[in-house]
């Protein structure tokens, strides 16, 4: 016997009734599937498709934040947010701020400080938007 006659032999593949119809938990097995699929897919594009902040309009509105403040705390805050746009000190530091922010004596002029700390916060923040 050669092998075609075998084959042609064989009785054909017989699957029980309930695997040829689709059930509820097939129909409920493929809607999990779907949803793990789909949640995975939201996952993997989200940060491709979030809203970018603009660093130098949130640098706004944190300065804006800190007008109400007194001036000490003001100064101080400006400070952080300063440290925090430009870690690599590239933005010119006004003279007095080191020493408005370590001396027990309060500066010359707050405001004129306060506005040179702002002045370099949002030269910081612009570079930042800049640079890829």
């Amino acid at each position: 016997m050669d092998a075609d006659a075998l084959v042609a032999q064989l009785r054909p593949i017989r699957l029980p009734a309930d695997y040829a119809t689709l059930g509820l938990a097939d129909a409920l097995a493929a809607f999990a599937l779907g949803v793990a699929a789909a949640i995975l897919v939201v996952a993997l594009v989200r940060p491709l498709l979030a809203r970018r902040e603009d660093p130098a309009a949130d640098a706004e509105r944190q300065i804006e934040a800190l007008r109400a403040a007194p001036a000490e705390a003001r100064i101080l805050g400006l400070a952080h947010l300063l440290a925090r746009l430009d870690p690599e000190r590239r933005a010119p530091r006004p003279d007095d701020l080191d020493t408005a922010l370590y001396a027990r004596r309060a500066p010359a002029d707050p405001a004129a400080l306060a506005a040179a700390v702002e002045a370099a916060i949002l030269r910081a923040a612009r570079r930042r938007t800049a640079a890829p």
